[in-house]
């Protein structure tokens, strides 16, 4: 995973990206680079454009309680901050309740979870 900087601006988007191994994490992303489509390799998601000090903060669960993805769809982020979408929330609920027996998720590959 790559160190995370927002740089000096004061806006910036989000790539919510995850490794082959499940790990899902967050990559600053300006704003020419996504006018021309330069995205992490890892990335699934970016998000509307955030104001940098958040980023630089990395408060994302803020974040995505105030900006959705540039698609119109929510996220959200755990206390490990593992961002998931506004469906796999949904899905993982009606999973814990019986009602699915499998979880579509976003990605290529299931998340990797925080131990319980």
């Amino acid at each position: 995973m790559e160190k995370f900087e927002a740089g000096e601006k004061t806006e910036c988007r989000l790539q919510l990206c995850q490794s082959d191994s499940g790990l899902r994490y967050f990559v600053p992303l300006d704003e020419i680079s996504y006018e021309e489509l330069k995205l992490h390799p890892d990335a699934y998601f970016v998000t509307l454009p955030v104001p940098c000090d958040l980023a630089r903060r990395k408060l994302f669960s803020a974040i995505s309680q105030r900006y959705p993805l540039d698609n119109g769809l929510k996220f959200f982020v755990d206390a490990h901050n593992l961002w998931l979408t506004e469906s796999e929330i949904r899905q993982l609920d009606d999973f814990e309740k019986g009602n699915i027996s499998k979880v579509e998720w976003s990605t290529l590959k299931s998340p990797s979870f925080a131990p319980r």
